[in-house]
């Protein structure tokens, strides 16, 4: 999502779940159920990924790019030690 690539997201456990659902859910997406999953459903979901990205993309990649993970945690972690 980072670099404006759709995600396959495949849970396993605990909060996965949801996460793969929001990522469905936005449309930037798909979540599979891994113990179900064959070859062709992995081919099928690609294709459908690549074929139709959600305009939300490029958005989002450039979001992220503009303040990435590390910044944000080291803002959370500022706000801690100042309050």
């Amino acid at each position: 999502i980072a670099h404006g690539v759709p995600m396959l997201a495949l849970p396993f456990s605990t909060d996965q779940f949801d996460g793969a659902a929001a990522i469905e859910a936005s449309g930037i997406g798909s979540a599979n159920d891994p113990n179900c999953l064959t070859t062709t459903h992995v081919a099928d979901a690609v294709r459908r990924l690549i074929t139709a990205p959600s305009p939300k993309l490029p958005m989002l990649a450039q979001a992220i790019a503009a303040r990435p993970g590390p910044t944000v945690a080291r803002d959370a972690l500022a706000t801690l030690t100042t309050a």
